[in-house]
């Protein structure tokens, strides 16, 4: 699954996929890097949410983000932020009410692509952010 230097994980299906960047200077010094990528099934991003409804704000954001829930059935729920390669790079669990607004640090994160993720026994909410 790799077209015009973008991994598709559609393209290259379930499994784990070594990737190659191999690179030439002016000086024709070459090198390469390789990573291993593991494209994982999904049953879809909103299949699984238990009744839940949450919103995820300020998007774009800079240091702060809120995570709204409410409507929920579980108690014990996990938040997590992953990067687009899918490194976990913040996690927070809490026992949530009916309604609960989390906030999340995210001064420490590089500008980019994230995906933020409401975990528990029976839910699987996963929303994209930008962080500034």
């Amino acid at each position: 699954g790799v077209s015009n230097g973008w991994f598709d994980p559609a393209v290259a299906g379930v499994g784990t996929h070594t990737i190659t960047y191999s690179f030439e200077d002016v000086n024709l010094c070459a090198d390469f890097a390789e990573a291993d990528i593991t494209v994982e099934e999904s049953i879809g991003i909103n299949n699984l949410n238990s009744g839940i409804r949450c919103n995820v704000y300020p998007n774009p954001a800079d240091n702060l983000l809120y995570v709204n829930i409410s409507s929920v059935k579980e108690r014990n729920l996990a938040v997590k932020v992953v990067n687009q390669l899918g490194s976990l790079v913040k996690e927070h669990s809490f026992t949530s009410e009916k309604h609960s607004i989390i906030e999340v640090d995210i001064s420490d994160l590089n500008s980019g692509v994230y995906f933020i993720t409401i975990q528990g026994e029976n839910v699987n909410v996963k929303k994209k952010i930008v962080v500034k």
